[in-house]
């Protein structure tokens, strides 16, 4: 079964979007774990979540799916 051009494309990009976000959540992690020696639970998560949005923002197709 030969996969069309478009899809296999598609499926290219989105692989390359996980493995970037794989990246970001790895990094995420390190980043709570380093520096949550006097921070509290919710100092932990609030970071986590400021990181991830950074992240997500800094994807390739972030700014163009949001205005669509």
């Amino acid at each position: 079964m030969n996969m069309p051009t478009d899809l296999h494309l598609r499926l290219a990009r989105l692989n390359t979007e996980l493995l970037q976000l794989q990246r970001a959540v790895q990094d995420l992690m390190q980043q709570c774990v380093m520096h949550s020696d006097n921070a509290s639970a919710d100092d932990i998560v609030a970071k986590a979540q400021y990181l991830a949005l950074e992240a997500a923002l800094r994807m390739p197709d972030a700014r163009s799916t949001t205005r669509a």
